[in-house]
C-alpha cells in the first residue's frame, strides 16, 4: 500500500469537481447506495477524465511508478464515486499480480480504508484526504469503512509493466 499527496491538487480542484458534476451517473446499491458512472455504458461521456489523468494526477502516477521501480502503467478502468453518509463498500480480491486499486480523494473530510498487511499478518487501516491517493494491490483484501460525510472519489485499477530490476 503506497499512499501519496497529490501535487498542486488544490489549483485543480474546481474544475475536477465541475466535470465530475456534467458526467452522467446511476445509483446503485453495492453494501450501500452510491451514485457512480461504472455501470453506464463505455460511450456515455466521462467528462473528468482527461482533466484527471493529464492535468491532476500525472506527475503522481509518474512519481508512483518510479516508487515501485516500474516503467510503465496502464490504466484498465476508472470510475467516479459518490458516497452518502454511513455507505461503505468492498471488495472481492483479485489473484492477478501487478494491479494497484487506486483511490484518489476529491471532496472528502476523509475516509477510512481497511486492508489486510500481509507483511504483519494484521488488518490494517489508513485515511484518505483530499488531495491524496492511495494505491493498494488488487490481490489484498480491502474496505470502504462506513463513513461519515459525503464524499467523492475517483477509484481506478492501475496495471503495472516492465519491472526494472536494480543492479
Amino acid at each position: 500500500m503506497i499512499k501519496l499527496k497529490i501535487e498542486h491538487f488544490k489549483d485543480n480542484k474546481k474544475e475536477l469537481v465541475r466535470l465530475l458534476k456534467e458526467t452522467p451517473e446511476a445509483n446503485i446499491k453495492e453494501n450501500s447506495v452510491l451514485k457512480t458512472d461504472s455501470v453506464l455504458e463505455t460511450n456515455v461521456p466521462r467528462f473528468y477524465k482527461d482533466f484527471l489523468f493529464n492535468n491532476v494526477i500525472s506527475t503522481t502516477l509518474t512519481k508512483f511508478t518510479s516508487i515501485s521501480r516500474h516503467q510503465k502503467a496502464e490504466v484498465l478502468r476508472f470510475y467516479k464515486a459518490s458516497l452518502f453518509k454511513d455507505s461503505y463498500i468492498e471488495w472481492h480480491v483479485s489473484p492477478d499480480q501487478g494491479q494497484y486499486e487506486c483511490f484518489v480523494g476529491v471532496d472528502t473530510k476523509g475516509i477510512k480504508i481497511d486492508y489486510y498487511d500481509h507483511t504483519l499478518c494484521e488488518n490494517k487501516n489508513v485515511e484518505l484526504l483530499e488531495g491524496e491517493i492511495i494505491f493498494i494491490p488488487t490481490h489484498i483484501p480491502r474496505a470502504i469503512q462506513k463513513i461519515t460525510n459525503n464524499t467523492k472519489l475517483i477509484i481506478f485499477y492501475l496495471n503495472i509493466h516492465e519491472y526494472v530490476h536494480q543492479k
